[in-house]
């Protein structure tokens, strides 16, 4: 695929293009985490997307006693971590006849639109 010449594209002008940083931190530990399954997605609105993510400290078997004074001690804990990603164009392409648009079909009313939603299910554009 080629570009047309003197084509500007979103890598060229890389200073004039705002950092897109999700508003989210997400915890990335390994338990069932409810909550976390059942938010909604964001939205990169830049070709370079970052997020942060964090873990639960370890566990730790450190008994105490009733009423111990804590000063001097600290749990280890570490910082959330900055991820990234770039976007991706996909495109599928998708053709049906004005033919088999028209002729009667069994569980569908639309070839093309079936088509274009199985299209769309298959590049993650839809969940």
């Amino acid at each position: 695929m080629a570009l047309v010449t003197n084509t500007v594209t979103r890598y060229d002008a890389t200073r004039a293009v705002r950092e897109d940083l999700s508003n989210m931190i997400y915890n990335i530990a390994p338990v069932d985490c409810p909550v976390m399954s059942n938010v909604g997605r964001d939205t990169a609105k830049q070709t370079f997307f970052e997020w942060q993510t964090d873990i639960l400290a370890a566990p730790a078997n450190s008994p105490v006693l009733e009423g111990d004074d804590i000063a001097g001690t600290t749990d280890l804990r570490a910082p959330t971590t900055r991820v990234n990603n770039y976007t991706q164009i996909n495109r599928k392409i998708v053709t049906v006849t004005g033919t088999l648009e028209a002729v009667d079909k069994a569980g569908m009313r639309s070839y093309l639109a079936y088509e274009l939603a199985k299209a769309a299910l298959i590049s993650g554009a839809v969940h």
